[in-house]
């Protein structure tokens, strides 16, 4: 329990870690800079990370970007600070080379995560290049930020700061093209005004009856050539500007349509300000790369660059060390601890084929699948450069090298020769391709004048703008202009990533070069690509490697329990053929769970209708009834298996699994997904309730409880087949089909159980015995024992509930979270790895220690797997939660069998009709569990509402 509780703080702690042995924080790659409340806060880190510091260089706290957590943000594009030292962080989640995600989010006065507000999803419909949210701005009590429509402006007001909603809607205002033209907006506190920089160079007051032009960098005789980039509204109104081209920043002076450079050689990208209330003094704050500069009245007043980190900072981060301490020292002590207990013992037989066959095969895949993986490697790498080059060449082929010389200002933004420019690379680029779309392309040229590069025209529909050419670029494309020869560069890094890229030249009519095409992508495009690939073809080995594996494990035990079946055979005493129950428990559960790694998503998507209900809970009902109808046969199993036999019974059952799975297959629908399961639930209770009867039935107690090890084993074994080898077929042949090798598998195990039934008949104990065996009592006096209905209420029903978070939950989480069925069925498998592995020496273990106690042991295991999810709610936070549940299955439930056949009620009422009901109530939970997750995993509030349960429950 130790172990998990640290395990715990360490997830929650894991990215505060950072430089722990230092005392200061260099700032890097600072894009903007904010003061208030005496405080200065720093985006920085390629838009990754917030510094919040006071004036003098001591650091208070830092808020960092982190990929797919809900808590973070990915890439930080603006932020804003209310009086309360609250952050509001407006972020883009980038894919490839468009957004995916805009979001607000708001951490506290200590930077802790708060909540999300004004969270915006981009459907595949939507082909988002550039942000469209911008100019957040906090004032009082209400937050306010702009959204760019096609044609529109549309200005948001969130007066509920603590929900987020917006009390008023929205305001649109007209302005042609805005997506594509606006390249920054501002909001004016006192006024309500918005305004905003387009890409023209041209600064707007964005009014009621339309935009009006306030400064046009076209009209400025001072500066006609500038780009301007970001801007702020200084003292008086006064407007500052960010000039990429002429690295300056510009004041402007409205009245005479001009302006003066006010900071000169900067690399700042934005520019803000921190104003009086009488507009007296004002503070600029200027990023540059590595230093962050403050300016009054065009003097230096400070200069941040290498940040002092308070005792109090260095001390919590060197405690946060130590729960991983504690952990690494704990995971130490235990491999050597099992290192000398596994010494002192000596390994079985089996132990020793198996464990030489995994090796074998492991080491044998690793060399072959490393060296496969490498020469993939260089193949799709080089590949995705001829793909670069060809895309590249197409467009400088289709390019009017007149064009490029009429594109020299941002106010040359959509003249003619620039909509010629944009309109060939749309055409030869098109974003309908998968390709074109993690791509980029700009055009540039040579100003011979100051030596410099500059671009002209980016794919996104922006001019000049982003980032100057910097002087890797700008040697780049001169060495393009002096040989006429393409260039190559595979990992250029700046502010905004590292990427791969190919400039090849645009030649006139009499062959001299007059521009560069770059095209290129990011590397980590390429990364995560060549993951995606490996991953997929490394999960469809390991999955092959998987059911070969669980195969063997299968076939070598099922040898040596025969072997030692016939062995002991020749004593007096009539031995239990376990080796039969196993394969046949192996097969049963195999041909069930075929579809089980995405049964709740394949229901989810053929819901159509919803009663007026979410649409979560209406897909969780064909699985409920699925389970609930396994349970009611387990009723009158006991009474069928007497009357029809063992044999004409799995037959039967069988037949109804086949035509429940067939039904499916011929005609899916949501009716007929609710039909089929109802029918499979009938045949899979039928038989697996069988089966469970017989093993309850034994008289001997060491062989009964080797008997629920066996089915447990066999159980959780059939499982992990099923679902793996599912997952695989759903892979290759799609969800629907696999529900037709479901039905093949079922007819299969007809056959099979149809010849091992005889070898089973009357092994549980002799006929007469069990001719003896009355029922003493009724049913109801039955369940009106403290003892009987106390177990099903408070121990078996709320820990089967438990696992449903395994089987229905889980899917559907990896679904919404882009894994697919091979990911969930290696998650099965892990889990159930944990229960096989362990449930013989955690069985006896603690069943030796604790007796019947031993089973709260399991509960409260579950519970607070359930607990550990709900604090981390992640993949990673899954993968804890299962192999906890693995942990606890692998003795819980067997522990509750013994408990519950052991008592005298039981034996009283007797065991056959004892665990018929045992089998219904255990159904009951299964059949209830789908429902209670799919309410969960609807709420807003899954976090408290899923603690609340477990703790409940505890």
């Amino acid at each position: 329990m130790l172990l998990i509780v640290t395990g715990i703080i360490c997830y929650q702690k894991r990215n505060s870690i950072d430089l722990i042995f230092s005392s200061t924080t260099q700032i890097n790659n600072a894009f903007q800079a904010k003061i208030a409340n005496d405080r200065l806060y720093v985006l920085d880190e390629e838009h990754g990370r917030i510094i919040c510091t006071d004036l003098a260089g001591n650091e208070n706290y830092e808020i960092n970007a982190y990929a797919d957590e809900k808590d973070y943000f990915t890439y930080a594009d603006d932020f804003c600070v209310d009086e309360n030292g609250y952050v509001y962080v407006l972020e883009g989640r980038w894919l490839d080379m468009h957004i995916d995600r805009e979001a607000i989010l708001v951490y506290d006065n200590k930077g802790q995560y708060v909540r999300t507000i004004a969270d915006t999803y981009y459907d595949d419909t939507q082909y988002v290049n550039k942000h469209k949210m911008m100019g957040i701005s906090v004032y009082g009590s209400q937050l306010q930020y702009v959204t760019l429509e096609d044609n529109s402006i549309r200005f948001h007001t969130v007066s509920d700061l603590q929900t987020g909603e917006e009390t008023q809607s929205p305001k649109d205002i007209a302005y042609t093209d805005a997506f594509n033209r606006i390249g920054d907006a501002v909001i004016q506190h006192d006024t309500q005004l918005v305004y905003v920089l387009d890409r023209d160079g041209t600064i707007r007051e964005i009014a009621g009856d339309g935009p009006a032009t306030v400064y046009s960098v076209a009209e400025d005789g001072s500066n006609p050539h500038g780009v301007p980039y970001r801007f702020c509204i200084g003292e008086e109104g006064a407007f500052y500007y960010s000039d990429l081209k002429n690295r300056t920043i510009q004041k402007v002076n409205t009245g005479e349509q001009d302006s003066t450079a006010v900071v000169t050689d900067t690399d700042a990208v934005a520019v803000n300000g921190v104003f009086t209330a009488n507009g007296t003094a004002s503070t600029l704050i200027i990023c540059d790369p590595d230093k962050v500069t403050l300016y009054q009245d065009g003097n230096v007043v400070g200069t941040l660059s290498i940040l002092n980190k308070s005792t109090l900072e260095i001390a919590e981060q060197v405690l946060q060390v130590v729960p991983f301490v504690l952990v690494i020292l704990y995971l130490l002590i235990l491999i050597i601890r099992l290192f000398f207990i596994r010494r002192g013992r000596k390994l079985s037989a089996l132990i020793k084929i198996e464990l030489a066959v995994v090796m074998i095969v492991l080491s044998s895949s690793g060399i072959i699948a490393g060296k496969l993986i490498i020469e993939f490697q260089n193949l799709y790498r080089t590949r995705i450069e001829d793909d670069l080059e060809i895309a590249a060449y197409t467009v400088v082929n289709e390019l009017d090298s007149e064009d490029l010389t009429q594109v020299v200002n941002a106010s040359d933004y959509m003249n003619p020769a620039y909509k010629r420019i944009m309109d060939t690379m749309d055409k030869n680029l098109d974003y309908g391709l998968e390709f074109y779309q993690k791509i980029y392309c700009n055009i540039l040229l040579m100003d011979k004048a100051t030596d410099t590069a500059y671009a002209i025209a980016y794919r996104d529909g922006s001019i000049g703008t982003y980032y100057p050419v910097d002087e890797v670029e700008t040697n780049e494309v001169k060495e393009v202009y002096r040989t006429g020869n393409s260039v190559w560069n595979s990992g250029k890094e700046d502010i905004t990533g590292s990427y791969l890229y190919i400039k090849v030249p645009v030649y006139d009519e009499d062959k001299n070069v007059v521009g560069v095409v770059a095209v290129g992508t990011e590397t980590t495009i390429i990364q995560d690509a060549l993951s995606n690939i490996l991953i997929s073809n490394l999960f469809t080995l390991a999955i092959m490697l998987l059911v070969i594996w669980i195969l063997f494990g299968e076939v070598v035990p099922y040898v040596f329990k025969k072997y030692k079946y016939k062995a002991e055979g020749t004593d007096n005493k009539k031995e239990i053929p376990f080796h039969v129950v196993r394969i046949l428990v192996f097969l049963i559960f195999a041909a069930y769970n075929m579809t089980a790694s995405f049964l709740p998503v394949y229901v989810l998507q053929n819901t159509n209708v919803t009663f007026g209900m979410s649409r979560a809970f209406v897909a969780s009902v064909p699985i409920t009834i699925n389970l609930f109808f396994i349970g009611v046969m387990s009723l009158f199993c006991a009474s069928i298996l007497k009357k029809i036999g063992f044999r004409k019974l799995t037959m039967l059952s069988s037949a109804l699994s086949l035509c429940g799975n067939l039904l499916i297959f011929v005609y899916p629908s949501y009716a007929t997904i609710v039909t089929g399961l109802l029918i499979d639930g009938i045949g899979v209770g039928i038989v697996t309730n069988s089966v469970y009867i017989l093993i309850a039935s034994i008289g001997d107690e060491h062989d009964r409880m080797e008997g629920f090890t066996v089915y447990n084993g066999g159980c959780l074994a059939g499982i992990n087949f099923g679902m793996i080898f599912g997952a695989a077929l759903a892979t290759v042949f799609s969800r629907h089909n696999v529900f037709m090798f479901v039905v093949v598998l079922w007819v299969i195990v007809a056959v099979l159980l149809y010849k091992m039934g005889t070898s089973l008949a009357g092994f549980a104990s002799p006929a007469d015995e069990k001719d003896e065996q009355k029922t003493t009592g009724s049913t109801r006096q039955f369940l009106s024992h403290k003892g009987i209905w106390g177990f099903f209420a408070l121990i078996q029903n709320p820990y089967i509930i438990t696992n449903s978070f395994v089987f229905y939950y889980v899917p559907i989480f990896c679904d919404e979270h882009g894994y697919n069925d091979a990911v969930v069925s290696l998650l099965f498998m892990m889990y159930s790895l944990f229960a096989i592995y362990l449930g013989n020496n955690m069985t006896n273990l603690l069943y030796g220690k604790f007796k019947d106690r031993a089973m709260y042991i399991g509960c409260a295991i579950s519970f607070g797997a359930l607990i550990v999810f709900a604090v981390t709610q992640s993949f990673l936070g899954i993968v804890i939660t299962l192999i906890l549940l693995g942990v606890s299955n692998s003795f819980g439930k067997a522990i509750q069998q013994i408990y519950y056949t052991g008592k005298d009620e039981v034996k009283k009422y007797g065991e056959d009709n004892a665990m018929g009901i045992y089998n219904f109530a255990e159904n009951i939970g299964e059949s209830a569990g789908p429902m209670v997750f799919s309410e969960l995993m609807v709420s807003q509030f899954l976090m408290r509402n899923l603690s609340i349960f477990s703790c409940a429950l505890l």
